[in-house]
């Protein structure tokens, strides 16, 4: 049973079968503690919250199939795990799935993703937008569109030590955005640009790993501040560096 602060998930034995359940249950700064299982449906936060899984046996899944829609449109239908509109939140140790995108932290601040998997969604693995001092660290592989995107005015956010490898676009996409680090990720093997900055300022690129990307490893438009340093990149198709 759950002590106070402290919510437990589990598919039997514990205070709520659903992990919505027991997020709308808990007050701002409660605990939300997920046994191993698979829990379908999207899972939307609102509000400052600490969740932990199992590890990689804990699986938020949404369902459904993959719509067609607009960057523009459709938005929060997309994410297995939706973030928005709240500051103070902890997701670490499980696993997302969903036949759009697997994360999408939107209009948030001060969101730490810690520990989490987000591969093989139909769309991005994560999909930062308009957000503010996001921590995004895990696995982004096998997407079928980008492994890791930060676009819309966010700021602040650090990709550290991230893997988005496999994807069916760019690894790592920043777009319109500011103060972006991507620190010691690996951004290979996917069918766009290992990492691509775009009409962005004060991004850095530090101590990664991106090799054998079928565009760039690294490519840069009109974000002539972006500072490259300490990263590995070969083998990639079109070129290893690209400033534009």
């Amino acid at each position: 049973m759950s002590s106070p602060g402290k919510f437990d998930v589990a598919p039997s034995g514990g205070d709520f079968r659903s992990i919505q359940a027991a997020v709308d249950a808990a007050p701002a700064g409660s605990l939300v503690r997920i046994a191993p299982g698979v829990y379908e449906g999207q899972l939307v936060v609102g509000k400052a919250i600490h969740i932990v899984g199992s590890g990689p046996g804990t699986l938020i899944r949404a369902t459904g199939e993959r719509m067609a829609f607009s960057d523009d449109v459709a938005d929060d239908a997309s994410g297995a795990l939706l973030i928005r509109g709240v500051s103070g939140v902890t997701v670490e140790n499980l696993t997302v799935s969903g036949p759009q995108d697997g994360i999408v932290v939107r209009d948030a601040s001060s969101v730490t993703l810690r520990a989490v998997v987000s591969s093989g969604n139909g769309d991005d693995g994560i999909d930062v937008r308009g957000s503010h001092g996001v921590v995004v660290a895990g696995t982004f592989d096998d997407n079928g569109d980008h492994g890791v995107v930060v676009r819309e005015g966010a700021s602040e956010v650090t990709v550290d030590g991230a893997s988005a490898s496999g994807n069916a676009d760019d690894g790592v996409r920043v777009r319109d955005s500011s103060g972006v680090t991507m620190r010691s990720t690996t951004a290979s093997d996917n069918l766009g640009d290992g990492i691509e900055v775009r009409d962005a300022s004060g991004s850095s690129i530090v101590g990664c790993t991106v090799n054998g990307n079928a565009e760039y490893g690294i490519r840069i438009r009109n974000a002539a501040d972006t500072i490259l340093d300490g990263n590995t990149t070969t083998g990639n198709v079109r070129g290893d560096v690209r400033r534009e």
